[in-house]
C-alpha cells in the first residue's frame, strides 16, 4: 500500500506546508512512531549481523554505522554475509535487507521530507520532496523581481513531488515496520543458537512465519 500523489488525488487542493503535526495529530503521532521505531529496528539488524560474524555488538555497530552512505552500508553488510555464510543463509540476509530497506527508505521519507496538509484532506498527512522543497522556493526567490515589476512569476508548482499519506497508508508502514523487526529478531536467534543447534532446533526457527516469508521471496 503506497501513498498516492497528490496531483491525483486532489490537484487542486490547498496545501500547507506548516503546523502539520498541529493540524493533523493523530497522524502525526503514527509518523513520528515509525521514525522512532526504525532506531529499533536498525539496532536489532547490526545485532543479527554482529551473530553471523560471531563478534562483539559494539564492534559490528561501530564498523557498519561508519559507513555513512546506505547503499555502501548494504553492500558491505551483504559482503559480510556472503563471505561467512552458506549459500541458504546468505539468501535469508539478504531476505532480511530487502524488507529492512523499504522501511528505512519510509522512515527516512518521514524524517526528511517536508510535512504538510490541506483542508480539503481532512484526513491526510502531505509529504514534499525536500528537494524539490528547495528547488521551488529558490525558483520563487528568483522570480521576486519579475512579480515585483508586475510581470508573471514564470513558476509553475508540480504537485507530483507531493504525497498524500492516509491513516491506513501510515498503519501498513508500521506494521511492515513491525514485522521486520519480528523477522530480524528470528535471524539474530537462529544464528545465535540454530546453526550451532540440532538439525530439528534449527529447522523450528526456520519454519517460523517471519523467515518463512524471506525464504519464499528470496532466491540466494
Amino acid at each position: 500500500m503506497d501513498a498516492e500523489l497528490l496531483s491525483k488525488v486532489a490537484p487542486d487542493a490547498q496545501l500547507n506546508m506548516m503546523d502539520a503535526a498541529t493540524e493533523r495529530p493523530q497522524l502525526a503521532i503514527l509518523a513520528a512512531q515509525i521514525i522512532a521505531d526504525f532506531t529499533q529496528a536498525e539496532a536489532q539488524l547490526l545485532a543479527t549481523v554482529s551473530a553471523f560474524l560471531k563478534q562483539d555488538f559494539r564492534v559490528v555497530a561501530e564498523m557498519v554505522l561508519a559507513v555513512n552512505n546506505p547503499r555502501a552500508r548494504r553492500e558491505a553488510i551483504l559482503a559480510a554475509a556472503r563471505y561467512t555464510l552458506g549459500k541458504e543463509d546468505y539468501g535469508l540476509v539478504k531476505g532480511a535487507m530487502k524488507i529492512f530497506n523499504v522501511c528505512r527508505d519510509h522512515r527516512n521519507h518521514w524524517a526528511h521530507d517536508i510535512w504538510g496538509w490541506s483542508p480539503e484532506l481532512p484526513d491526510a498527512l502531505l509529504l514534499m520532496e525536500a528537494a524539490y522543497f528547495h528547488q521551488f522556493d529558490a525558483e520563487i526567490k528568483e522570480a521576486e523581481p519579475r512579480l515585483l515589476a508586475g510581470r508573471p512569476a514564470g513558476v509553475t508548482f508540480d504537485r507530483s513531488h507531493v504525497r498524500v499519506y492516509t491513516e491506513p497508508v501510515i498503519r501498513y508502514q508500521l506494521q511492515a515496520l513491525s514485522e521486520t523487526q519480528e523477522t530480524l529478531e528470528e535471524l539474530r536467534v537462529y544464528f545465535d543458537f540454530g546453526t550451532d543447534a540440532g538439525d530439528h532446533i534449527r529447522l523450528a526457527i526456520l519454519d517460523s512465519p517471519s523467515l518463512q516469508r524471506i525464504r519464499q521471496h528470496t532466491t540466494p
